[in-house]
């Protein structure tokens, strides 16, 4: 495969064909952003695709994704039901560490 300089491009040039993946010199990217996902039933997607439409930018499908990241851990804590303990720990230890 050709080597990617300067701004990572998500062309054909540089697609792994075995592993479905972007490749650049430093990261890679998915060509689906949902390989980046570990939860991607319908109910899932669904919302997700709701989310996506109203940002403006997503890079969901990189390597390093902090939305993707942050899809990921939300959603667990949401699926096992731990988001509004999670919460109420989160605001909790603000209220007192404030100056």
């Amino acid at each position: 495969m050709p080597r990617q300089s300067a701004t990572f491009k998500a062309t054909n040039n540089f697609l792994c064909k075995e592993h479905q993946l972007y490749l650049g010199p430093s990261t890679f990217e998915y060509r689906d952003y949902r390989d980046n996902l570990l939860w991607k039933d319908e109910a899932d997607l669904a919302l997700l695709d709701t989310i996506l439409k109203s940002k403006r930018e997503s890079r969901m499908a990189r390597e390093r994704s902090e939305d993707a990241v942050t899809w990921n851990v939300f959603r667990y804590l949401e699926k096992e039901n731990l988001l509004t303990s999670f919460l109420k720990q989160l605001l909790n230890i603000a209220y007192f560490t404030l100056p």
